[in-house]
């Protein structure tokens, strides 16, 4: 992503997954007569656990009941594609891996229920948030390991927060990739946003039929810059007198694109940023300006500063929305909008002014 995250290879969160390997290896060539008996396939740690909850130990029944009725061979296979998704770290890394093979509409072929899906949804969203694994330590632990400006990593702009735990997404989702529903190499904190309102279920691995490449937050940094040069400034066109912001990425390469358009990029840095905040960041550089003292004989000059605040800004992109601001004001130092160009230096102008007369 953006920046990586280190993951946390040792903490007690890891222990729910190893509980679930436990079981799987366990039943692996199950008999189909066989009964539900926790101690014959659950490691004793567990069966705790599932003596507490009834609800969790009547979906590993529920499931159980579904599997050992299968035949020896589709036992087989389905435990194969458990032990691909143990190291799906690699889904990300190796685009020649198959992966629709272990999505959830490929277990209907064999099983005829909706019992495995619901099994992992479970221990997702309610066994893996138990204090008994204690994910918000792991949380504390990933949140003391991010870099100071403590940016999402998936956006550049959110920012993760110390007081709560963020979301922890399901990088391939769990809708269509149940058996990783609880791996933690398939899971990393993500903005509110990220998670909830742009990415949510969105299969990652591809676009509709065709495998895509995405950067794997733990390994992979990805390499982009912004575009500005096709947008229209407000104030600047008779015919588009709100303007037209128009951003678009550098490298223009498969990885940057599924990021940008998973996280719908170009959509949030607009609407929620450029749009309603433009005139602000120029009123804020202005005022620099004028309070500063900074003498702006011409337009040579101007440009020179809107570079100069520019780089300030890219050094430090992941602050204050500069990852947005910095490569916009350098494409407003390079854009030779001669209208846009005039209209600041009078707005320059009129605060000099009141300053001289305060």
């Amino acid at each position: 992503m953006l920046y990586k995250y280190e993951y946390i290879k040792k903490h007690r969160v890891h222990r729910l997954n190893w509980h679930l390997d436990f079981f799987f290896g366990k039943i692996k060539k199950v008999s189909p007569k066989a009964n539900f008996k926790l101690e014959l396939y659950f490691h004793k740690e567990f069966i705790v656990i599932l003596n507490r909850s009834p609800t969790l130990k009547q979906k590993f029944s529920t499931f159980f009941s579904t599997y050992k009725k299968l035949d020896a061979a589709k036992k087989s296979e389905l435990y194969s594609k458990i032990i691909k998704c143990r190291g799906i770290e690699r889904f990300f890394e190796d685009l020649t891996i198959d992966c629709k093979e272990v999505r959830s509409d490929q277990f209907a072929k064999y099983i005829k229920d909706n019992s495995l899906t619901d099994l992992m949804g479970y221990l997702a969203e309610t066994t893996l948030k138990s204090p008994v694994w204690n994910i918000k330590d792991h949380y504390k632990k990933m949140y003391k390991s991010m870099p100071n400006h403590k940016a999402c990593p998936f956006c550049g702009i959110g920012t993760m927060h110390q007081t709560f735990q963020e979301d922890y997404d399901h990088l391939a989702c769990k809708k269509h990739y149940p058996l990783s529903a609880t791996n933690l190499k398939n899971l990393a904190p993500m903005c509110g946003p990220c998670n909830t309102k742009f990415k949510k279920d969105i299969d990652v691995l591809y676009d509709q039929s065709i495998r895509r490449p995405f950067a794997y937050p733990y390994t992979t940094v990805i390499n982009v810059e912004f575009d500005y040069s096709k947008s229209i400034i407000p104030g600047t066109d008779k015919k588009t007198s709100k303007g037209h912001w128009k951003i678009e990425i550098i490298p223009n390469s498969d990885i940057n694109k599924t990021w940008f358009t998973v996280f719908q990029i170009e959509k949030r840095y607009v609407m929620d940023y450029v749009q309603p905040k433009f005139d602000i960041w120029i009123d804020n550089f202005l005022d620099d300006i004028a309070d500063n003292n900074i003498s702006i004989p011409n337009v040579t000059t101007l440009k020179a500063e809107l570079k100069k605040i520019s780089k300030s800004w890219k050094s430090k992109r992941f602050i204050e929305s500069n990852i947005i601001k910095g490569p916009l004001f350098d494409y407003l130092a390079d854009c030779n909008n001669s209208i846009f160009y005039n209209s600041i230096m009078r707005r320059l102008g009129d605060k000099i002014t009141k300053l001289k007369v305060a």
